[in-house]
């Protein structure tokens, strides 16, 4: 994952960043994509994680969803060291 390259603001396929000014993603269509915006103190951020899955029901529920959301980011959190 990448964090804040401010001369590259887009999330290529099968990948995420966390930035702290602008952030794009392109071809959505049948991957998924999740976007979260925090603060850090006074400092905005933005999560923006672009990944190929197909969700087949039933599956996939929402909490399942979820659970899948929170696996990436902690483990984008834990490869990252930060």
């Amino acid at each position: 994952m990448e964090i804040d390259d401010p001369n590259n603001p887009e999330v290529d396929f099968d990948s995420s960043k966390i930035r702290y000014t602008t952030i794009s993603t392109n071809a959505l269509s049948t991957c998924r994509g999740f976007i979260i915006k925090g603060n850090i103190g006074e400092q905005i951020f933005v999560y923006l994680a672009h990944r190929s899955k197909i969700y087949e029901t039933p599956s996939f529920t929402p909490s399942s969803t979820l659970i899948e959301l929170i696996e990436d980011l902690t483990g984008d959190i834990k490869n990252e060291n930060f």
